[in-house]
């Protein structure tokens, strides 16, 4: 899998954020739903999003990719009598958005994975759908997935404690179905995603009524989608390890960064505030420039992939730093709280693991040491930034596993003066 070298580095400059995968996966399924040419504008390439992309192509929508612009160009899906395996790779995102899509169709469908992502739980596809009409079977809740539809609307209750990814899928999904549709989700975790989906809805013409106080949904069918023209906004979640890299390890500037965006990572402010670093906005800029570092204590609830670099942080922190609302982490790319704890432990840092919290204690970094990513690529830049700060250099196998979402981190990070081998 490789191994990367990370040294004790002091960093300075200036760099910009990579496109949002997640915004970018949305907006080639909304494609694929509208009849005639999407344009989407600085799409993210990472190999999630081209796996959307070429599932979609599967299916049947026309793909070229213009000067840094990817054009998409669909007939409006509307289902097929064909039968499909189609390959989520490792995204699990993918899988979960995409499901309730490919149940408007009685064709015959087989959503296969590969990595973590054989090992992560699908149940409520199967659960739901199924009472939406639609023929599920699974591997006993994992992929792969088969789908045979049509599901035609009605109401349905979802438990939304463990993801909101197959919420959004029903978000897009339910408003083709003949028959109108209301969705109760119950206890609702991740509120920002389905805002960034709600949000992609109304520019694609889909009118979708919430109730916020219940997390209920309003949603009438036989709708159609337009087509999209969009410019995909910088990845809150990748630029994070960059801008805490700025406050363990020097001065950060990350360009792309949308101050009004949705996305819950830009959540990081808060936490880089709470150590204070010295935080310089400016249009779609955002500076960070080391400071205190004291303990801090933070919820990551509605922002779960904040965990790995916030973790990372905590090591530098004067104390004992505490994460809450880590307790569906294990469903992640990898069990990621298990995951921090080994490799931590392995660069002599205290961690310690409860029901839905993690305590880390802040400490000196033990360098000389070889530590592993797991295969999860924010595992995997977490543990570069803890190779900034260590007494000597860290060694991480499968540093590779950064394509899933961030291809150039290692460059990035590089430019910045990092010290990477």
């Amino acid at each position: 899998m490789g191994i990367k070298r990370v040294f004790p580095s002091v960093i300075r400059g200036t760099v910009y954020a990579p496109s949002s995968k997640s915004v970018t996966q949305r907006a080639v399924i909304m494609a694929m739903l509208a009849k005639g040419e999407s344009v989407i504008k600085n799409p993210s390439l990472s190999d999630d999003s081209i796996t959307a992309i070429d599932l979609v192509s599967k299916l049947g929508v026309k793909q070229k990719i213009v000067d840094e612009t990817l054009i998409l160009e669909s007939s409006g899906y509307l289902g097929s009598n064909k039968k499909f395996v189609l390959n989520c790779k490792e995204s699990g995102l993918l899988l979960r958005m995409v499901s309730p899509v490919l149940s408007l169709s009685n064709g015959k469908f087989t959503l296969t994975g590969e990595g973590s992502l054989k090992k992560r739980p699908m149940g409520m596809i199967e659960k739901e759908l199924s009472e939406l009409g639609a023929k599920i079977k699974s591997k006993g809740g994992y992929p792969p997935i088969g789908i045979t539809g049509p599901i035609s609307g009605g109401k349905i209750e979802v438990d939304g404690s463990i993801t909101s990814q197959f919420i959004s899928g029903l978000l897009m999904a339910l408003p083709i179905c003949f028959e109108d549709s209301t969705l109760i989700v119950n206890n609702l975790k991740s509120r920002p995603y389905i805002n960034i989906t709600l949000t992609m809805l109304k520019d694609a013409g889909i009118i979708i009524k919430e109730d916020i106080n219940s997390d209920i949904f309003k949603i009438n069918g036989k709708q159609q989608y337009n087509p999209l023209n969009l410019t995909v906004e910088g990845d809150w979640s990748s630029a994070s390890f960059l801008l805490i890299a700025g406050a363990i390890a020097g001065e950060v500037t990350v360009k792309n960064l949308r101050t009004d965006s949705p996305q819950a990572d830009k959540a990081i402010l808060d936490v880089l505030d709470l150590t204070g670093a010295e935080i310089i906005i400016s249009d779609n800029d955002i500076s960070v420039k080391k400071g205190k570092l004291p303990p801090f204590q933070f919820d990551i609830s509605e922002s779960p992939d904040l965990f790995p670099p916030i973790a990372a942080l905590a090591v530098f922190c004067n104390g004992k730093s505490t994460i809450y609302g880590t307790g569906r982490l294990k469903y992640k790319e990898s069990n990621r709280t298990e995951a921090i704890k080994k490799e931590f432990n392995t660069l002599g840092i205290r961690v310690d693991i409860f029901d839905d919290k993690v305590e880390i204690f802040g400490d000196i970094v033990k360098g000389g040491r070889r530590v592993s990513s797991h295969n999860d690529h924010r595992i995997a830049m977490a543990l570069a930034l803890t190779g900034l700060g260590a007494s000597d250099n860290i060694e991480i196998e499968g540093w590779n596993s950064v394509s899933k979402s961030y291809k150039n981190f290692f460059d990035d990070l590089s430019s910045l003066g990092a010290r990477i081998e």
